[in-house]
């Protein structure tokens, strides 16, 4: 049996709801969602792409030996 999670039902029984009303259109849904963003009084923060230098230096991971399997 597995454990359900009521807030994670909750979420998908109005997101099946939300998606249903527009017969399921994503265009549509999106272009719902524009119109709702665009009768938003606060504003929107839309910040700069990072460019690669200034995205955190990635270590390679340690190297793992082998041992050899040949005679």
């Amino acid at each position: 049996m597995m454990w359900k999670d009521e807030i994670v039902e909750e979420t998908r029984q109005a997101r099946e709801a939300y998606t249903a009303r527009f017969n399921y259109d994503i265009a549509a849904i999106c272009r719902d969602l524009k119109a709702k963003e665009a009768e938003e009084k606060r504003p929107i923060v839309v910040f700069a792409p990072k460019t690669l230098l200034e995205l955190p230096a990635v270590t390679k991971p340690p190297v793992v030996s082998v041992p050899s399997i040949r005679p």
